[in-house]
């Protein structure tokens, strides 16, 4: 497994002074969901996962809340996305160690998607 996914944006899931969760996918078409745990004034810190089609289904349609999908990944590997406000295009997520203590980074439990959030999912 490579060390690095190049991932392009495909939709906004949440949005305050910046994208706080996206939905994103790779140069083989593999989808993730970024989820921003930290940021400062120039700079905000995504975790990334891969996520199937089908469970991003089930997150759109309110059938599973967002720590859920953290907590039980399909796959394990977790990937941390650092952007600047000014970077659009192609994004780098670089892959975490498997010791990396992400606990802390997790989003909170309960978070589902609000009915009309988001008009183009683009999946």
């Amino acid at each position: 497994m490579s060390d690095s996914r190049i991932l392009s944006v495909v939709a906004t899931i949440e949005y305050c002074d910046g994208p706080v969760l996206f939905s994103a996918v790779d140069t083989v078409g593999e989808l993730y969901l970024c989820s921003a745990f930290a940021a400062d004034e120039n700079t905000t810190h995504y975790l990334c996962l891969p996520i199937s089609k089908r469970r991003l289904d089930s997150f759109k349609a309110a059938k599973i809340d967002l720590r859920s999908i953290y907590e039980e990944p399909e796959i394990p590997a977790f990937y941390e996305l650092v952007a600047t406000d000014c970077e659009e295009g192609e994004l780098e997520a670089r892959l975490l160690p498997e010791d990396f203590p992400i606990a802390d980074k997790l989003p909170e439990s309960g978070y589902y998607v609000p009915p009309g959030a988001l008009v183009n999912w683009g999946t």
